[in-house]
């Protein structure tokens, strides 16, 4: 069993009478269990923020504070050949919580999660795996929108971080924190990676997205992304990986950025490269 105790003064911009509150403070527990297959957690954060003064001056002219809560449950495991991975994340409490009371405070109210199994053999692995994060519902009173984190990019285009084609794509941004979509992406995917020697990899995933609140009137068709990623360990400190990914654009695209169909291209594609350096 591991445990901990997390305290962060995030922002700290005291200055004057404008940021005279403007800072951001987030407190953390956690604990996390191992058996001899498997590990499972849960992570419990608070974060506490306020924007700029507690007095209506400007430039802002509608104050307020952000109290926020998250609960985080993960579970990883392997039976056999399989693993088995999973989390939940729940974030509630305040959005936004205005010291005027004559405007209305908005909760937070959001719940995300995926699960993914893989399938392990001899020279390589497969996988199958569903995620959603929600859009924000315009027809209710809270904030239920959230992006996925930087560091999955369990596809290059559509919730990959890397690249500008992250805060480009369809001109409103993919669905990573990167790219800034609000909408939110339910994600089911198919993949695998084959190891073609010791020190290469080649591996494969298709998958079909689509959004969680894509507007009224607009389509929630993604599309369908497939990525080819090849690694290969140059040297003991030295890893090359090549990413090549193509996305055939679902309507959603198109219907939200208002495009006529003459004028709308389905199709998009990017190549990425990284040599990293580790000592």
């Amino acid at each position: 069993v591991k445990t901990g105790v997390i305290y962060e003064q995030s922002a700290e911009a005291d200055s004057g009478t404008t940021f005279s509150s403007n800072d951001q403070t987030n407190y953390a527990v956690y604990g996390v269990f191992g058996g001899e297959n498997f590990t499972t957690g849960i992570l419990f954060y608070m974060l506490d923020g306020k924007t700029q003064s507690s007095i209506p001056i400007a430039p802002e002219t509608s104050p307020w504070k952000n109290r926020q809560y998250l609960v985080d449950p993960y579970f990883t495991g392997t039976f056999g050949p399989v693993t088995v991975n999973a989390e939940l994340q729940y974030r509630g409490g305040t959005w936004r919580d205005y010291y005027d009371p004559a405007i209305p405070d908005t909760d937070r109210d959001m719940l995300a999660y995926y699960a993914e199994g893989v399938f392990n053999f001899g020279a390589g692995s497969a996988e199958l795996g569903y995620s959603h994060v929600p859009g924000d519902d315009p027809t209710t009173s809270d904030f239920e929108g959230q992006n996925y984190g930087d560091d999955w990019e369990k596809t290059w285009i559509l919730v990959g971080s890397t690249g500008s084609i992250a805060a480009d794509l369809g001109g409103t941004g993919n669905f990573s924190d990167t790219g800034g979509n609000g909408d939110g992406l339910d994600l089911i995917y198919l993949g695998g990676t084959f190891n073609l020697s010791e020190k290469n990899s080649l591996g494969a995933i298709v998958a079909l997205g689509k959004v969680d609140e894509p507007g009224a009137g607009v389509d929630d068709d993604a599309g369908i992304e497939v990525d080819v990623k090849w690694v290969s360990k140059l040297t003991e400190n030295l890893k090359f990986t090549a990413v090549a990914a193509v996305l055939s654009a679902g309507d959603y695209w198109q219907q939200k950025a208002a495009i006529p169909t003459s004028d709308f291209d389905d199709l998009t594609y990017g190549f990425f490269g990284n040599l990293q350096l580790s000592f």
